[in-house]
C-alpha cells in the first residue's frame, strides 16, 4: 500500500462516506467531520482514501449495498457489525484496487458473497410464515 499524504481540509472517503480532514497530529489523522457530525480518534488514517474517481466508484458502490441492507429494516439486525464487515471489506478494495487488481477482483467477490448472504437471509427471515402467519411485519 502507498503511503497516505494527507492535509487538513483535504476530501477523503472514510468508512465509505465523504468526509473532510478538520485535524492532523504527528502525520495521523485524528479528526474528520461530515459536515455534521465529528468523528475523533488516535488515527483515523487506515479508514481514509483519496476523493479520486476510482475510490468515490468503490465507495459508492459499497455505500449503495450497505443501504439496501438498511432498506429491510429489522430492528433486530446488527448493524454495527454488519457495517464494520463491510468497511473491512472496502478498506481491502481501496487499497488494491490500483496495486493489486487481482486481490481487488478477489475482496470484490468476497465482499458480494457476503452480501448476498445477508439480503437472502434476511429477505427470507421477513416472508417467513408459520401456519399461515407472517411473523415478521
Amino acid at each position: 500500500m502507498n503511503k497516505k499524504s494527507f492535509k487538513v481540509d483535504d476530501w477523503v472517503y472514510y468508512e465509505f462516506e465523504l468526509v473532510q480532514i478538520r485535524e492532523i497530529e504527528d502525520g495521523k489523522i485524528t479528526k474528520i467531520s461530515d459536515g455534521m457530525f465529528n468523528t475523533w480518534s488516535t488515527d483515523l488514517t487506515p479508514y481514509c482514501f483519496s476523493m479520486d474517481m476510482d475510490m468515490k466508484k468503490i465507495s459508492d458502490y459499497v455505500k449503495s449495498k450497505f443501504d439496501d441492507i438498511n432498506e429491510i429494516n429489522l430492528n433486530c439486525l446488527n448493524y454495527p457489525s454488519i457495517k464494520h464487515k463491510f468497511v473491512d471489506y472496502w478498506v481491502e478494495m481501496c487499497e488494491n484496487y490500483t496495486s493489486n487488481y487481482d486481490k481487488y477482483i478477489t475482496e470484490k467477490t468476497k465482499f458480494e458473497t457476503f452480501y448476498e448472504e445477508v439480503i437472502t437471509t434476511l429477505t427470507g427471515f421477513k416472508s417467513l410464515f408459520i401456519d399461515g402467519v407472517k411473523i415478521i411485519r
